[in-house]
């Protein structure tokens, strides 16, 4: 199992609510910007450590965080496998949080986010909504829309808010189970084509339950599709003024490539590139797939200076 990269430093922040977000800390060389790893749908800190180490190898400081109703922040629900919110705005507000009380107090330099799926989603929306926060960011297989069967998008939405207004909003969408043994199945997954990358997450898992997850829930569907109905706006995508980097995972099914492009083409400040044959996680695919995407964060920034 992958150890914690030195130097971390774990703690929590309470938000308005009432909610605790875990979230991490590793410092860097002072004359590199600093780094703010938002990581995706069912994941936790301890998943992508790889990153964490690839990012100290480079000088950056890293912060990262769990979503809240993931990792070791708060859950929501009785049963805690049950990935469940209301509202993507509540997301939004912590990421806020944490750039506003924990990172700016710890950092004079310059910050920018470096974001995996529905990490890659929230961070357009933090761009949009506290758009000089940042200096820029790089989206890996963004979440700007869920991969569906073809002709069922809408068919899907609807489901989502049909089940949340009969009450099953915090059921389990579609066929999603606590973990068990269809999770830890590398055959058929949809996620990554390495082996060794795939089963590591599980080893973290194995070590603390208590960072397991099953699925989401109709309501975090419903969701969703409302957040990301919100970024499918030109004028929204035109309020954005930093740089971004737009990474497409080439053989993704998970998230939806066809809005990643439509995203791509209306945004100002945005670049484009595909990563032919990569799974959704790009950072956690074969190497072959992986050492691209870390050749095009360096790339970006040289152009930084």
């Amino acid at each position: 199992m992958r150890p914690v990269p030195p130097g971390a430093i774990f703690d929590y922040m309470h938000t308005p609510d009432g909610v605790d977000i875990r979230y991490a800390y590793w410092p860097g060389d002072s004359d590199k910007p600093t780094i703010v790893f938002l990581n995706g749908l069912r994941e936790c800190i301890e998943k992508h450590f790889e990153t964490v180490e690839d990012l100290q190898k480079r000088g950056h400081a890293v912060f990262t965080m769990d979503w809240r109703g993931q990792g070791l922040s708060t859950r929501p629900l009785p049963n805690r496998q049950k990935v469940h919110i209301e509202d993507f705005d509540l997301h939004v507000k912590d990421l806020i949080q944490l750039m506003t009380e924990i990172v700016r107090p710890k950092i004079d330099g310059a910050v920018y986010l470096f974001a995996h799926s529905m990490g890659g989603h929230l961070a357009l929306r933090y761009l949009h909504d506290d758009r000089f926060g940042v200096e820029g960011a790089i989206l890996c297989a963004p979440m700007f829309g869920i991969s569906t069967w073809p002709g069922t998008a809408a068919a899907t939405t609807v489901l989502s808010w049909a089940a949340s207004i009969i009450g099953k909003s915090k059921d389990y969408s579609f066929d999603r189970s606590d973990y068990g043994p269809g999770h830890r199945q590398f055959e058929g997954n949809r996620l990554s084509k390495d082996p060794d990358r795939f089963e590591e997450e599980h080893r973290q898992l194995d070590a603390n339950p208590e960072l397991r997850t099953g699925g989401a829930t109709w309501g975090w569907l419903r969701a969703a599709f409302r957040s990301i109905r919100l970024t499918r706006d030109e004028r929204y995508l035109k309020a954005i003024v930093v740089p971004v980097y737009i990474v497409q995972a080439g053989s993704d099914v998970v998230v939806s490539n066809a809005v990643q492009n439509w995203v791509y083409d209306r945004m100002n400040t945005a670049h484009f590139f595909r990563i032919e044959g990569s799974a959704h996680e790009i950072l956690r695919e074969q190497d072959v797939y992986r050492d691209q995407i870390w050749a095009l964060f360096d790339r970006f920034f040289e152009a930084r200076g």
